[in-house]
């Protein structure tokens, strides 16, 4: 039975250095495609998918996806996105040692310009099908993750691996919080407890339904 509308809808943020390949993820999440070349973001970019989590799929839940510019220029601009994030991927090259040393840097910073009542957060060790590049091995990236209380997912856009898993994961933990919040709110109270990040409809909203990038862009003109 096809999903009846959306109730839930979640904001999420991607974080990580330059050139890791967070918009190759989100374009192999969102839009199902793999490019060699891509343009640097410049600022901040906008992508939307609405899922169906898990064998209940009679609520589909809508993700709005941020996809940051990794260069310090941009960074103010960065910052001002972690307010109204509810949870936020961390990615890593796993073929460069100095984005996965930079990652407690991304998380320290995200928990203290994020939201008071905190973030979900996932780790993607990212290129995983560089293995004769690799520089940081996966039990380094499980081990941060497991110190930090998230999940560790490896990944690769080019080859379409553990790319769904790694925004599934994330969505799920943000769909927890917010049911069991749900569950213990009553109807007139929940709104001022909702986390930024996170909206509740009355009524399932049947717009937006198709994955796509939204036309929005937010920075300061070319990046050359």
């Amino acid at each position: 039975m096809e999903p009846c509308g959306v109730r839930y809808q979640y904001s999420v943020i991607v974080l990580g250095d330059a050139t890791v390949g967070k918009t190759a993820l989100l374009r192999r999440f969102v839009e199902g495609t793999y490019g060699e070349e891509s343009d640097p973001t410049v600022g901040v970019d906008f992508f939307i998918r609405t899922l169906a989590l898990g064998p209940d799929a009679g609520r589909r839940v809508k993700v709005q996806l941020w996809d940051t510019a990794g260069q310090e220029r941009f960074r103010s601009i960065t910052r001002s996105y972690y307010q109204g994030a509810a949870g936020a991927l961390l990615v890593y090259d796993v073929s460069r040692r100095p984005s996965y040393l930079h990652i407690a840097d991304w998380l320290a910073e995200a928990r203290i310009h994020g939201p008071p009542s905190g973030m979900a957060f996932v780790l993607v060790g990212h290129k995983c099908d560089l293995q004769g590049q690799r520089a940081v091995s996966r039990v380094e990236g499980e081990r941060f993750a497991s110190a930090h209380g998230m999940a560790y997912v490896e990944a690769t856009a080019r080859r379409g691996v553990g790319v769904e898993e790694a925004f599934v994961e994330l969505v799920t933990a943000i769909h927890a919080r917010t049911v069991a919040l749900e569950a213990s709110s009553s109807p007139s109270s929940l709104p001022a407890k909702l986390p930024p990040g996170v909206r509740i409809t009355e009524r399932p909203d049947r717009a937006g339904s198709t994955p796509g990038r939204s036309s929005r862009r937010a920075g300061l003109g070319c990046s050359c």
